[in-house]
């Protein structure tokens, strides 16, 4: 096939792709093509002769068109399939350089591809058995489906290049002709023209404050990138999570650069006046950038990631067990081999004396390999290992007396790596610490709840944990701390594992910030802050809740939109009787004086039946308790994105990348990613 340089436009009224919105008039950037429209209404090209076919029509087409030349001086095609024995075609288009129209009339009108028998059935084909194309409006929701799924599923554009592909759809519906990859692009950018509005309103109509995460990517292609999520919650205290984009970010990726590129989206949003906290990782560039921004925009905040911070003093706080960590690894990496993996396999289906094939997975386990940059890592491998410890020891005794060499090979290495008594029983004992590490970054790293008011409980619960008793952290010096697991017994090592990692809990949150806690009391299931040791703290956090609501008081119209009429000079005594003392209506006295709620209850749903008594408080919620404590959502949308720029597609457009991410993750929001076919 020869390469496409643009469809063609034919003459004919039910092949015409004309269409301004859905971008099918691929002509638009042809001289040739904006001459041929004037002409429509006053002459229409004929043919004066027929070309012969030179060397440039080599393309499979050709062999069912004829160029031709036309009285306007351009190069037409004429379609040469015969409809009966008698008559052809003839379908004219006026451009015969290119083929794309050429190939979607053969497809769409003849069933002919490229594969298709020049003597074959199919050629003779009869006005009773032609089944004509779909009209427009029919065409662009077709087309709009299509690209629907191309975005939701990660597909690659150039599937619709693919013959077989075309010919699955034509076996689904002869009638649609199927767009070239440049009719798509087109339709995906229309796409993003026509929602992003509509989710910039969404924002504007919904949210009073916005909070975002954002991180940094590298992609194959060794781009780097940036991604920004938003989340907020909406006047029926509905949390909502939007993807704002996964942008380019040039090189080298300074808190300068990254600054201007957050300051520029903030504008291009709408948002820089309504962002409150925006939560990265520990990264020294962003967070510098994060800071920067709040000296331009003062109402911009920067809080790390909960979860990244753990994941820190998960790390630090094992350097003093390095070398059992390295044998634990390395037993790891011995089962994750095949072979072995298959021995492990088979001794517990041996012990099972019923095996249920369809459901192995609930008994089937095989070792997890640790990786450095997966959170909880670690403590999911090691909990597997131990779990699959009792196989190990039986092939650890089985393996060294089997009669062929091989598994006496492999016996004498699994003696050799096999973990000690003592070891084993260490790393017990280090699961029993990371567990909680765990399950705080598991819950933290959640979007559809809240997780802000829950942060310092956790952490504070945390500490608590892994604290030893009876041990001053202050004479723990964290630089004197080495690894001395091969001389010191098992119980001195995991004191000082704790007392390692509590320490580094103290270095990293070593007080209650009260910005922190004034989520933790909005929250209604811990408004007491009984976890707080320091009353003066708890004073401070709620002096500085009782400032903010009297500043957002001042500022609000909501007092006078409720105020009763006032009453004439007659009424005064006698409706005195109803009037309460101003301390009455501070909202957060009332608030603070109801019981706590329980845990498992749903503060979002507590404040949005509670928002008519509070109103003022409840919009503070609406500030402060959809806050993320974790970048995750920056986490969890480049996964995804690793999904559409796999190593098959590095040189995707990083412009077409960021907006099929956006519609991706945002189309939920809209009805429709694309604009009404009503007036086609």
């Amino acid at each position: 096939m020869t390469e496409e340089i643009n469809p063609l436009t034919p003459l004919s009224d039910h092949d015409s792709e004309e269409e301004e919105t859905e971008g099918s008039n691929q002509t638009a950037s042809r001289p040739s093509n904006k001459r041929s429209k004037k002409q429509k209404s006053t002459h229409i090209p004929k043919k004066i002769k027929i070309l012969e076919k030179t060397h440039k029509y080599k393309s499979w087409v050709w062999k069912w068109w004829e160029p031709v030349l036309l009285d306007n001086g351009n190069t037409g095609a004429e379609c040469l399939v015969k409809i009966t024995d008698e008559q052809l075609c003839g379908k004219l288009y006026l451009n015969g350089n290119s083929t794309s129209n050429l190939i979607m009339h053969l497809v769409g009108s003849h069933q002919i591809t490229e594969n298709t028998d020049l003597k074959g059935k199919s050629v003779q084909t009869t006005l009773t058995n032609k089944i004509l194309p779909h009209n427009e409006t029919k065409q662009v929701q077709l087309r709009q489906s299509l690209v629907d799924w191309f975005i939701a599923d990660s597909m690659p554009l150039k599937l619709v290049q693919s013959e077989m592909f075309k010919k699955f759809l034509h076996d689904l519906d002869p009638g649609f002709i199927v767009p070239d990859v440049k009719l798509i692009k087109k339709i995906i950018h229309s796409a993003y023209n026509y929602t992003l509005p509509l989710i910039v309103q969404y924002i504007e109509d919904h949210a009073i404050s916005a909070n975002l995460t954002t991180d940094l990517w590298t992609a194959r292609n060794r781009q780097g990138f940036i991604g920004v999520t938003c989340c907020f919650l909406d006047e029926n205290f509905q949390l909502h999570e939007l993807v704002l984009a996964v942008t380019y970010v040039r090189y080298p990726h300074t808190a300068d650069h990254i600054s201007d590129t957050l300051l520029e989206l903030l504008d291009h949003w709408l948002l820089r006046e309504k962002v409150n906290v925006i939560t990265t990782d520990n990264g020294s560039n962003i967070k510098k950038a994060i800071k920067d921004m709040n000296e331009i925009s003062s109402n911009i905040t920067w809080q790390p990631c909960t979860a990244h911070t753990l994941q820190l003093v998960v790390g630090k706080g094992l350097a003093c067990v390095k070398l059992l960590v390295l044998r634990t690894k390395r037993l790891i990496n011995f089962f994750m081999r095949p072979k072995q993996s298959e021995r492990l396999e088979n001794i517990q289906i041996n012990i099972r004396n019923q095996v249920n094939p369809g459901k192995t997975s609930t008994y089937l386990h095989h070792c997890i390999a640790n990786v450095a940059t997966r959170w909880n890592s670690s403590f999911l491998a090691w909990k597997r290992l131990l779990e699959v410890k009792p196989y190990i020891d039986i092939l650890s005794t089985t393996l060294p007396i089997a009669n062929d060499a091989d598994s006496k090979r492999d016996g004498e290495r699994l003696s050799e790596i096999m973990l000690t008594k003592d070891e084993w029983e260490l790393l017990r004992d280090l699961c029993e610490v990371l567990k909680g590490f765990a399950e705080a970054t598991t819950y933290l790293g959640a979007s559809k709840y809240v997780t802000h008011s829950i942060m310092s409980p956790l952490l504070k619960e945390i500490k608590k944990r892994v604290k030893p008793e009876n041990t001053s952290l202050q004479n723990v010096d964290i630089e004197e701390i080495v690894d001395v697991f091969s001389e010191e017994e098992k119980g001195e090592m995991a004191e000082r594992e704790n007392r390692q990692s509590a320490f580094i809990c103290t270095m990293r949150w070593n007080k209650e910030e009260e910005e922190t806690l004034i989520s933790a009391l909005l929250d209604p299931r811990i408004k007491s802050l009984g976890f707080v040791d320091n009353e003066e703290v708890c004073n401070k956090t709620k002096d500085l809740l009782k400032n903010k609501y009297d500043q957002l008081k001042a500022n609000s119209s909501l007092t006078a939109s409720t105020t009763p009429a006032t009453l004439s000079s007659g009424q005064s005594s006698l409706f005195s009787i109803f009037k309460r003392n101003s301390s009455q209506d501070d909202e957060l006295t009332t608030y603070l004086s109801l019981p706590e709620l329980d845990f498992d209850l749903d503060p979002f749903i507590w404040w949005y039946d509670h928002k008519e008594r509070f109103p003022v408080l409840s919009k503070l919620a609406r500030i402060y308790l959809p806050i993320p404590a974790t970048s995750t959502s920056s986490e969890r949308l480049f996964s995804d994105a690793g999904n559409l720029l796999t190593a098959k597609r590095t040189r995707l457009n990083p412009e077409l990348f960021n907006r099929l991410m956006f519609l991706k993750k945002n189309a939920s929001f809209v009805k429709s990613i694309h604009p009404s076919t009503k007036n086609l």
